[in-house]
C-alpha cells in the first residue's frame, strides 16, 4: 500500500500539547500595540506570506510507522500550495474529492455554488487509480472535478484569545485580500492550507479534466477572513508563554 506524501509518520506526530512549548511565546507588537504570538527563533520560514505563523512539526518522512488518518502540516502545506500529488509529490493533474462530500456540500449551499473548498490536495492520475484502490472513503465512492481556477483561500488554525492569551481549539477561517475585515494573523498557528475550486464541474473519468485550472490570487474580501499582507517583522517585547497567564 503507497503512503500518502501527506500523511504523517509516528516519528514526526505532534499535539495539541506541544503548542505550549518553551519556544513559542505571546509578545506585544510595538507597531500595532496588540499581541502576537511568536516563536523565541523565529524564521522567515515559520510565516507565509499572508503572515500567518505555521505550527513547526518534525520532518522525518518515513520514520517509524506511517498514520494514514494523520497529515504533516508542512508536506500538506507544500503540496497544496505548488499543486504536488498529495501522494508522490510530483505534479499533479486533477482534484479529487469524495462523493459524500460533494453531495454535502450541495446539499448546504446548491447546484449554484460558484466554488468548493477543499484541504484534500490534487492528485496525479496514477495516484488517483491507487487511491481507488487502496483508500476506503475514496473506494466507497468519488469524484474528479474541473476547474476554472483555483486558489489558497483557507487555513486551518489555532487562534489567540488576546484577553486570556490562550489558543483556540483548530477553526476554519478564509483568507481575504489586503484590507479586508477578519482575524488578526498575528493570533494565528496555522495547521493546513486550503484551496477554492471556482467553477467545479463533475467527471466519472479522470482523464476527461484538462488540469488543475489556472492558479489565481484572492480576490473577493471576506468578513470572516484574515487579512493578508507581507509577513511583519517588527520590534516586540513582554515574552509571554501561551496559556501561562
Amino acid at each position: 500500500m503507497p503512503v500518502p506524501y501527506i500523511a504523517a509518520w509516528s516519528g514526526e506526530i505532534t499535539t495539541d500539547a506541544d503548542l505550549a512549548c518553551t519556544d513559542l511565546v505571546i509578545r506585544t507588537n510595538l507597531v500595532t500595540g496588540g499581541k502576537q504570538v511568536r516563536y523565541t527563533d523565529e524564521r522567515p520560514e515559520d510565516r507565509d506570506t499572508n503572515g500567518v505563523l505555521w505550527h513547526r512539526v518534525p520532518d522525518n518522512l518515513g520514520r517509524g510507522e506511517p498514520h494514514f488518518a494523520k497529515i504533516h502540516t508542512g508536506r500538506q502545506r507544500r503540496a497544496m500550495d505548488f499543486g504536488l500529488c498529495q501522494v508522490c509529490a510530483g505534479p499533479a493533474q486533477v482534484w479529487m474529492t469524495t462523493e459524500s462530500m460533494w453531495q454535502e456540500y450541495r446539499a448546504v449551499f446548491g447546484p449554484a455554488a460558484v466554488s468548493y473548498p477543499t484541504f484534500d490536495p490534487p492528485v496525479c492520475l496514477p495516484c488517483a487509480e491507487a487511491a481507488r484502490a487502496y483508500c476506503p472513503a475514496i473506494g466507497r465512492g468519488h469524484l474528479y472535478l474541473a476547474t476554472r481556477a483555483w486558489a489558497t483561500t483557507l487555513i486551518r488554525a489555532h487562534e489567540l484569545d488576546p484577553v486570556g492569551e490562550r489558543l483556540s481549539e483548530v477553526r476554519t477561517l478564509r483568507l481575504a485580500p489586503p484590507g479586508a475585515a477578519g482575524p488578526d494573523p498575528d493570533l494565528l498557528i496555522a495547521r493546513a492550507l486550503g484551496a477554492s475550486l471556482i467553477g467545479p464541474v463533475v467527471h466519472r473519468d479522470p482523464t476527461a479534466v484538462p488540469g488543475l485550472g489556472r492558479r489565481v490570487q484572492i480576490a473577493a474580501p471576506s468578513p470572516t477572513a484574515a487579512t493578508p499582507g507581507a509577513p511583519r517583522r517588527p520590534r516586540t517585547s513582554g515574552d509571554v508563554p501561551p496559556g501561562s497567564a
